[in-house]
């Protein structure tokens, strides 16, 4: 479903999943049936709020768990992750500002928030490009999230790159 407001230069949409699936394994001793479901809400926005200026969100959220046998039940977990990036173009200089903040359920009632973010400065001289950018303004460490399938849980965790400062001069041939 998408709906666009032309007059305030503004276009969104949202997409909507409900999915079951359905299946048995075998185990080594028995066979076990199995099902996973999942609710899956997808928003997305694009603005533009004056003609040097723009604004993009994304958003993912799901929510599901799995069923096997009669006896082993998954609880539901939350995942959600926003991303935002907003960019600001006066003349040949650009900023921009990106950030996504995850929540994530790790297990029943146990929850983590990590929010990153990077800043840019463009400059645009004819043919040449220079950048400085700030990457993980929060200087976060690590990431953890859990993950299902229709049969198993998996808990996985990431290291980031601390922050970092980076400058790059290009030009066009």
């Amino acid at each position: 479903m998408s709906k666009g407001i032309y007059d305030w230069n503004l276009t969104t949409s949202l997409g909507l999943t409900l999915s079951r699936s359905t299946g048995r394994q075998w185990n080594g001793e028995e066979i076990l049936s199995y099902r996973y479901d999942q609710l899956l809400v997808q928003p997305k926005l694009q603005w533009m709020p004056a003609r040097q200026m723009e604004v993009d969100y994304s958003g993912h959220l799901s929510y599901g768990g799995s069923r096997i046998g009669t006896d082993t039940r998954l609880d539901p977990l939350l995942h959600m992750i926003h991303r935002l990036q907003v960019s600001w173009n006066p003349g040949a200089l650009r900023f921009l500002l990106a950030g996504e903040s995850y929540l994530d359920e790790i297990s029943a009632g146990r929850y983590l928030h990590t929010l990153l973010a990077d800043f840019s400065v463009i400059y645009n001289w004819k043919r040449w490009r220079a950048t400085a950018s700030l990457r993980n303004l929060f200087d976060r460490e690590s990431y953890s999230y859990t993950t299902y399938t229709a049969l198993q849980s998996c808990e996985s965790w990431l290291s980031i790159r601390p922050r970092e400062f980076l400058i790059s001069l290009q030009r066009q041939f």
